[in-house]
């Protein structure tokens, strides 16, 4: 049995909680991270048990297998404090559960800071979480990366540190330099140049590798451990961050979509999106049904680097995109309904209308209706890029209304589900003419309810 829990729309959709659930319903024992890096903050709840899941896959507290694949950015000081942290909350042998693929790039320290640097020298922030994962793919991407393999010569790892340190650095000083009148720059580099070293960093990835020399692997035995064994395929941020199809400069630099699933695996499996039954954002960008919705959140607060957690009404006309650059998705995980009850006058949007001047943009960014050139409906694929931001910060959205459900309280069936509740799931599936096969409502693992079944697989002998 294959499944793949993605995000729809800009991350925070409760992926993990999502896979702890699935995992532990299917009985699955391996997950598969197949993009992002130690940026990802997944959060887990049973009971009293709480832990947010970054490097490890979500579900961890259920026994399972980590698989990280060649397209996530480990970082290994943050990955051994993970396993610390695990370790104190009684996951036993945490790090034995793990497989690494030994092209992962290694995000380091000074990428980190090349990102938080380059975020307090913008205008306006792009929303980055400042941790160095996008700069370190940068670098890969020009041929400078450090790769989890090269941790098994010391001499080599010295030797590509080094030279990754002294460019970035360099690039650092530049950047203080070019913002004389930035003193919160100039003081970010000091203190990091104060409190960290190439040799004690060093010595930590020495220490990352003496642990789990044994859990590094190639790229082909990851193949065959997919192939052999029933996984989640637990994505981190969500599809409108994608590198290629979401809206520049507001963008992760990583594969949030179905693509690199596809090459880890070729087989049949079944494609579980995500989204909450509202809109949210965390950071810069984009956002057309944002409003003045406010719910408590405990899980997502304002940061240093992404700013304020944005809610806002659910978008039908992105989640269409989301599906179509997902080459499509077998069903819908419909999470967080327990946070819109008893919320007065609850919206979907349906479409946008056009309030700008260049309708022309606009209709090269969207389809729009023959009859009301102004209402326009699907994002076009491909969109271009120089016109999106544009048209989107120039268009009001079209809302159908609902009416608000009671609490929930332990639903066992789906005809227990409120009224409104049943409508409001309705709507979205002939919307979208996509399934809704569960529901969470609550963070804990067992606030989940299946709606429809999810296609049976036989699992693997």
């Amino acid at each position: 049995m294959h499944l793949v829990v993605i995000g729809l729309l800009w991350g925070d959709e409760t992926k993990g909680s999502i896979t702890d659930f699935l995992s532990t319903h299917y009985g699955i024992e391996t997950v598969v991270r197949y993009n992002g890096g130690c940026q990802a903050a997944h959060n887990v709840h049973i009971g009293c048990l709480h832990h947010t899941f970054s490097q490890f896959g979500s579900a961890t507290f259920n026994n399972a297998k980590t698989i990280l694949s060649k397209f996530i950015l480990i970082d290994p000081i943050r990955l051994l404090k993970e396993a610390e942290a695990l370790t104190a909350k009684g996951v036993v042998d945490v790090l034995n559960r793990l497989v690494i693929s030994e092209n992962c790039v290694v995000a380091t320290p000074v990428h980190g800071l090349i990102c938080q640097l380059k975020e307090l020298s913008r205008s306006q922030r792009n929303g980055s979480v400042g941790l160095g994962v996008g700069e370190a793919v940068a670098d890969s991407q020009r041929g400078l990366a450090l790769k989890v393999k090269d941790l098994f010569d010391p001499k080599q790892a010295s030797f590509v540190f080094k030279g990754i340190w002294a460019s970035k650095i360099d690039q650092a000083e530049q950047l203080v330099e070019a913002n004389p009148n930035n003193h919160e720059m100039a003081d970010l580099l000091q203190h990091f140049l104060e409190s960290n070293s190439r040799e004690v960093i060093l010595s930590v990835y020495n220490e990352f590798i003496s642990k789990l020399s044994r859990q590094v692997v190639s790229d082909q035995t990851i193949l065959d451990l997919i192939e052999q064994n029933s996984t989640i395929f637990e994505g981190a941020q969500g599809t409108l961050l994608d590198q290629t199809y979401g809206f520049f400069p507001f963008v992760t630099r990583s594969n949030s979509t179905i693509v690199n699933t596809k090459s880890l695996f070729n087989g049949s499996f079944h494609t579980i999106g995500l989204t909450r039954a509202y809109g949210t954002r965390h950071g810069m960008g984009p956002f057309p049904t944002e409003t003045t919705l406010r719910i408590e959140d405990l899980n997502n607060r304002t940061n240093p680097w992404q700013g304020e957690f944005r809610f806002g009404w659910l978008d039908l006309v992105l989640l269409r995109y989301a599906i179509r650059v997902n080459q499509g998705i077998d069903s819908i995980g419909l999470t967080c309904v327990d946070h819109l009850t008893n919320y007065n006058n609850i919206k979907i949007c349906t479409s946008y209308y056009y309030e700008g001047d260049d309708l022309e943009s606009a209709h090269r960014c969207f389809d729009f209706d023959p009859d009301n050139p102004r209402r326009l409906l699907n994002l076009k694929i491909p969109f271009l890029q120089t016109d999106i931001l544009a048209v989107l910060a120039n268009i009001t959205p079209v809302y159908r209304d609902f009416s608000p459900w009671q609490q929930l309280f332990s639903p066992n069936y789906p005809g227990d589900l409120p009224r409104e509740l049943k409508k409001y799931i309705n709507f979205i599936e002939e919307q979208l003419s996509v399934p809704v096969s569960l529901i969470s409502y609550g963070p804990d693992r067992q606030q989940k309810l299946f709606l429809k079944r999810i296609v049976e697989y036989k699992t693997p002998s």
